[in-house]
């Protein structure tokens, strides 16, 4: 049994045991919230009021440190320093805890809520609540509560009761039906503990062990991977293994964030395969290593390691391999929330408490994030290379700064809640496993239609992300492109997009970040590249978020369908005639392109004025002509009040793409989706993107029909 020394008066008291009696007659959506005048017992206990609490934390009460930990995390401002705090079973759940305010609802207008609580306090540490609780009227204030909730005096901290990590290692992971069961675990405050890396090992143990994640007990080891031998006393050095040599080895998925001290050059290259100074590393390296032992894996893959940095023969030898590098690995770490190489990412963790309760083995913590939450947070979400990285590893352990994580095909686990599955974060489990299948040899390959779909699933996940060198565009998504297209039959790769179905992927557009993403200041609206990386055309000419489209063929289920789709393929669809990439290095086609690369299409067009706020209409349009609801998305966000038709020397076209045929029970109809190109020249030989055209149109393709298009060769730039 742990003492309770190191605690004040009030934490050495809190008891953490308390569960209320389960009960027959509660309503589904509230299963522990008490019902219609039935009296239950619920426990509060008066924490020291805030400037109190930071003083208790200084005289060594590790709890009350923990608090005001908790309080830190949510602002804690100076305003609230003389506030009352109050630690309060909550009622909806057997196992967990709210922290609130003196100034909190729940507390402050106590003589005004009819049926929520009726409290009696004692002060000295302990308060026993009469509750008699109307549970529809007390849910629907509690969520009318949250909403207004933004302060710490207006806002619940919810923690969870959880226990020690050896509890659940020894029940080997299996969760029992009861839902009284605490199956939370406590997060150790070393995340280099044993208990942390014995819940690594049975997540990796069940993966190999049940699941079907790339199974491969060895693995070809790449040209170069660090030896980290179990021997403290013997050092880290470089081992250049014999082409076909096979092996169990971890790679790093960390922000470089700026230079790193220690790295591969020509120079050194001799000398660290005699050995490599752990005490010189960045820290991210020396806590990778520190991982690897700990799992027991004798070889470890870091990019600045293990690929010659002053060399551009050796980049581009490695950067094409770097997807299968990931993706034979054991297993991938990932410093989630490591802005730099020189941070680490096994820092104490401050959000859980000592051991409490009578019997001193009940812990609280703040009520843990999932994989989800912690990437919209997390640095690496934010970095281009990482998202190939993340697609193509099958197995990944990730180093948040409050616990891990646990991500593959098959399943999602957090170090909090080891046993339970969750989501899958931003980037989603079907796209991982479409991802996951293309890879695995074993498997029949996916058709072509799956692939497209997953390359569009993966630029949405990648275009928005940062790069540390602009020229990195293409490099750090070619991997997954060759893994892509490992038999061809997507056809010639287009700098991003692809010739079998370039006439939907060229209708890619811009799109805004999402509500929820933390890191949207941080993503750029589109912008054009200030270098060149690809052609106009191309998403890989641009910074921000983008959609592309994958695949519509498979809207033709019926003859009326597929009648549409012939009369607009004889009638309006373009022809690709040549797609002539030029290629920075000719054996590398998915790697850097170089300018002069273009697309030559046989297409119909139309001459159209293009004004501001998405206004299209036609140029010396005709009687009879029309093009009802127009609506033109420039291609970079700036450009939607710019006029255009004031621009000199320039001439503006549409070309129909592609269509979508739209059904319902009371309408049918058409959406065009057309290419606004202008003029690169006085002469009309050369054409660059300025936007996306949509048009609705009948069922009849009257509108399409009734205008006067024209019919040429067209090369887009």
């Amino acid at each position: 049994m742990a003492s309770n020394m190191g605690l004040c008066s009030v934490c050495s008291n809190l008891e953490l045991d308390f569960t209320p009696s389960p009960r027959a007659d509660a309503p589904p959506k509230c299963p522990n919230t008490y019902w219609k005048g039935k009296q239950v017992h619920l426990l509060t206990y008066e924490l020291p009021r805030v400037d109190a609490l930071i003083q208790s934390a200084n005289r060594s009460c590790e709890s009350c440190q923990f608090f005001y930990n908790l309080l830190e995390a949510h602002g804690i401002k100076s305003r609230d320093l003389k506030q009352r705090l109050y630690l309060e079973k909550l009622p909806w759940h057997p196992l967990a805890w709210t922290i609130a305010s003196d100034l909190h609802p729940a507390i402050k207008n106590v003589s005004g809520l009819k049926s929520y609580f009726k409290h009696r306090w004692f002060r000295g540490g302990k308060a026993l609540i009469d509750t008699v609780a109307d549970p529809v009227e007390s849910s629907e204030w509690l969520e009318d509560d949250r909403k207004r909730a933004t302060s710490l005096s207006g806002q619940l901290l919810e923690l969870e009761v959880c226990i020690e990590p050896e509890a659940y290692i020894e029940s080997a992971g299996h969760r029992t039906l009861d839902p009284t069961r605490i199956c939370a675990t406590r997060t150790p405050k070393d995340p280099a503990s044993k208990a942390t890396f014995d819940i690594a090992h049975l997540w990796l143990n069940r993966c190999l062990s049940t699941h079907t994640c790339s199974q491969l007990e060895a693995s070809p080891l790449p040209k170069r991977v660090i030896h980290v031998p179990t021997n403290l006393d013997e050092p880290l050095r470089l081992a250049c293994p014999e082409l076909g040599t096979t092996g169990q080895y971890i790679a790093l998925s960390h922000c470089w964030g700026g230079s790193i001290a220690t790295r591969l050059l020509e120079s050194t290259l001799e000398s660290f395969q005699t050995e490599i100074s752990f005490d010189y590393l960045p820290r991210n390296f020396r806590d990778a290593v520190t991982v690897t032992r700990a799992l027991g894996i004798s070889y470890l893959w870091i990019d600045a390691l293990c690929i010659i940095q002053d060399s551009r023969d050796d980049w581009f030898e490695q950067a094409p391999l770097m997807g299968s590098t990931y993706h034979n690995a054991i297993l991938t770490i990932s410093a989630l929330t490591s802005n730099s190489s020189n941070e680490g990412f096994l820092h104490p963790r401050r959000l859980c408490s000592p051991a409490l309760g009578k019997d001193m083995n009940r812990y609280l913590r703040s009520k843990p994030t999932d994989l989800s939450a912690d990437m919209r947070t997390g640095i690496l979400n934010t970095r281009g290379w990482c998202a190939q990285e993340r697609l193509m590893s099958p197995r990944i352990l990730y180093f948040a700064s409050e616990q891990i994580h646990w991500e593959c095909s098959a399943a999602r686990y957090s170090e909090g809640m080891p046993d339970c599955l969750i989501d899958g974060g931003q980037i989603t489990g079907m796209t991982k496993n479409l991802v996951q299948k293309v890879l695995e040899v074993h498997q029949a390959p996916l058709p072509p239609y799956e692939r497209l779909a997953a390359w569009s699933f993966c630029v949405l996940e990648y275009a928005g992300r940062k790069l540390t060198y602009d020229s990195d565009k293409l490099p750090a998504i070619a991997a997954l492109a060759s893994e892509l297209n490992m038999n061809g039959e997507l056809g010639t790769y287009c700098a991003g997009l692809w010739s079998s179905n370039i006439f939907v992927s060229l209708a890619w557009n811009r799109i805004q970040p999402a509500k929820h993403d933390e890191h949207e200041e941080k993503r750029p609206q589109l912008v054009r590249s200030a270098t060149y990386r690809a052609p106009s055309w191309s998403w890989a000419a641009y910074d921000g978020l983008i959609k592309i489209s994958s695949d519509l063929h498979e809207q033709a289920k019926d003859e009326q369908d597929l009648a549409l789709w012939k009369t607009w393929e004889q009638r309006f669809a373009p022809r690709l005639v040549n797609a002539e990439m030029k290629l920075k290095d000719e054996s590398q086609p998915y790697m850097e392109i170089l300018p002069g690369s273009h697309l030559l299409v046989d297409a119909w067009y139309r001459e159209i004025i293009v004004r501001g706020a998405g206004a299209v209409e036609l140029k010396n349009g005709k009687e009879g002509e029309r093009f009802e609801s127009p609506s033109f998305s420039p291609t970079i966000a700036s450009d939607w009040h710019k006029d255009f038709s004031q621009v000199k020397d320039k001439v503006y076209i549409c070309v129909p793409l592609n269509i979508q045929i739209r059904r319902s029970r009371r309408w049918s109809d058409i959406l065009i989706r057309m290419l606004v190109l202008e003029s690169d020249s006085d002469n009309k030989v050369k054409w660059r993107r300025i936007g996306v055209y949509l048009y609705a149109d009948d069922i009849e393709l009257s509108g399409m029909c009734s205008v006067g298009w024209q019919k040429a060769e067209l090369k887009l730039v």
